[in-house]
């Protein structure tokens, strides 16, 4: 035991540096966060960072290089993250933050909700059990449903949750506010305003990518966050519409959002809902 006693305290001394290092990074990485926020540089740099992660693994033998990238990746990416950290702070212009920051826990008073001429009477019972005591009343389409709750002629709109009620949503700068399991399948309560329940609950985001290969990182950037995806779907023109478990007064939200928000061409909030 001696011989691997002496081999624990090395690697313990080699530990020691390597977390000495690493706070040196992270306070270099407070720096270039700061000059950023100054001259409005972008964090993530894709070439940069594969420039950085090259160089790394031309200093290793051949078998230990795969080891290298996934050590340089994860620095990288927890660099990156640290620098949206600060930038959100600072960031007084980022309009989906500001939304989340004043959006009501209070559902409110629903007199009437429209519901589509293509769901079923399951879909009107589950509409009942939504909102009891409101006025029903049909639209001929997803799309009159959804401008009926925009004019307010409706307080709530029923929808099924499928491809075209995600792009209405974003249209009309709807929200999600609750969620009901049918016969017919899941429908969605939606209105004009972002609902945030009390508790855990699920938030459901519209993302638009240039090629489809930001997906992964997004993912990446939830797991890192702890934030547990529950469901995907793949929408044309490499969209996706992706639920994840989140509590709304975590800051931890907010620098998810921020992020993904930075790097992916685009990125709309359809609701938070249990």
């Amino acid at each position: 035991m001696g011989r691997l006693e002496d081999i624990r305290r090395e690697l313990a001394a080699i530990d020691q540096a390597l977390v000495e290092n690493f706070l040196r990074r992270m306070h270099i990485v407070d720096q270039v966060a700061d000059y950023k926020e100054s001259t409005k540089g972008k964090v993530h740099l894709p070439e940069q960072e594969r420039r950085v992660i090259e160089r790394g693994q031309s200093q290793l033998p051949p078998e230990l290089q795969s080891y290298g990238r996934v050590f340089l990746e994860t620095l990288i990416r927890l660099s990156r993250e640290r620098q949206y950290e600060r930038l959100i702070e600072k960031d007084d212009t980022w309009q989906l933050g500001k939304a989340l920051r004043e959006a009501d826990s209070q559902q409110g008073q629903v007199g009437k909700v429209v519901i589509s001429g293509e769901l079923t009477e399951a879909s009107a019972c589950a509409a009942r059990g939504l909102y009891p005591g409101a006025a029903l009343a049909q639209a001929g389409s997803l799309d009159d449903a959804c401008r009926q709750v925009v004019n307010g002629l409706a307080d709530r709109a029923v929808l099924p949750l499928q491809e075209e009620v995600c792009f209405l949503l974003e249209k009309h700068a709807l929200f999600i506010q609750s969620c009901s399991k049918t016969s017919g399948g899941p429908v969605v309560a939606v209105g004009r305003e972002l609902i945030l329940p009390i508790g855990q609950g699920v938030v459901s985001l519209l993302i638009h990518t240039a090629r489809g290969k930001e997906f992964p990182l997004v993912l990446q950037v939830l797991n890192d966050l702890n934030l547990r995806v529950v469901q995907i779907q793949f929408l044309p023109g490499f969209c996706y519409c992706l639920d994840f478990l989140a509590s709304p007064d975590s800051p931890v939200i907010l620098r998810a959002l921020y992020q993904v928000a930075q790097e992916t061409v685009g990125l709309c909030l359809l609701g938070w809902y249990v």
